[in-house]
């Protein structure tokens, strides 16, 4: 349930308290299933970051491409009015 409300970092938590309990009674498919979900959270959040870290550094590239561009219109102003 905590996957699906998007809840991926509270899954370690809950099964922190759950994987011993599992493996005092040697459930292998249980903690198979256990794993195979903290995979599946621990990549969600592994993309989470990453968009993150996208956005974050999204305004610094913007800057870039707007400084480039000013330039380039500057240079095509410069270049016209000299060849006029």
């Amino acid at each position: 349930m905590l996957p699906k409300a998007g809840m991926y970092e509270a899954v370690n938590l809950v099964y922190k308290v759950l994987i011993p309990i599992y493996e005092h009674h040697r459930d292998c498919k249980k903690l198979s299933s256990i794993h195979g979900k903290l995979h599946d959270a621990f990549n969600n959040i592994a993309k989470q970051v990453s968009l993150i870290v996208i956005a974050i550094n999204l305004p610094v590239q913007l800057r870039v491409i707007h400084f480039v561009f000013t330039v380039c219109f500057v240079l095509c102003i410069a270049f016209y009015r000299a060849s006029a």
